[in-house]
């Protein structure tokens, strides 16, 4: 349910940027893509997933099988928000942890020097970097590039660019061990403390 509560989020975000950014990205795609050629390629998909979500309703192949479970566990893990006791915490609580990664990333940007991202530059490399980090182990090696070339698209500077995805992969990953460690520590302590009073 949390992984997919996140994948819903970072679409929610895509879905965003697109409109504030919409018109900057139609224009960007018609001056790097022939727009005939997206339109046969979206039709081919389009009728390719048709295909494909026929063959998957019918098929009783294993492939097949383990493909409607794993979105039946989508479905439920969706629905299962809603049954939840307090579920009104929960959405909360998921909101404002995204608002604050958004936040983080634009309040990091002051901190190097020559980077001006206007707020679409830095909700699209927020993406990118997301998308990185679930490509890769962590995002190693891939998080600084993946931003940077976000930002470039908005005419920022290559080099500082790399240098704020620099910095804000180190510090997630700096976060990730020290308080997971401590969390790590302490959890014997907090479930045997529990334990005790129940």
């Amino acid at each position: 349910m949390e992984r997919i509560t996140d994948l819903v989020m970072i679409f929610l975000i895509i879905g965003i940027t697109l409109l504030i950014e919409f018109d900057f990205i139609v224009d960007l795609v018609i001056k790097n893509f022939n727009p005939s050629k997206i339109f046969i390629l979206l039709l081919i998909c389009l009728i390719g997933g048709l295909f494909f979500y026929k063959y998957v309703q019918k098929s009783k192949t294993t492939v097949a099988v383990k493909i409607k479970n794993f979105f039946k566990s989508i479905i439920e893990g969706l629905t299962s928000i809603f049954r939840m006791k307090k579920k009104g915490a929960f959405i909360f609580h998921t909101l404002f942890i995204w608002a604050m990664y958004i936040f983080m990333f634009w309040a990091t940007i002051p901190a190097i020097d020559g980077l001006d991202v206007p707020f679409g530059g830095i909700l699209v490399g927020f993406i990118a970097g997301a998308f990185s980090i679930a490509a890769t182990n962590g995002g190693i090696g891939l998080y600084p590039l993946a931003v940077a070339g976000a930002f470039v698209l908005f005419d920022v500077a290559e080099e500082p660019s790399i240098a704020f995805g620099s910095v804000m992969w180190a510090a997630q990953t700096a976060m990730i061990i020290i308080f997971g460690g401590f969390s790590f520590l302490v959890l014997p302590f907090y479930n045997n403390y529990r334990n005790k009073t129940n």
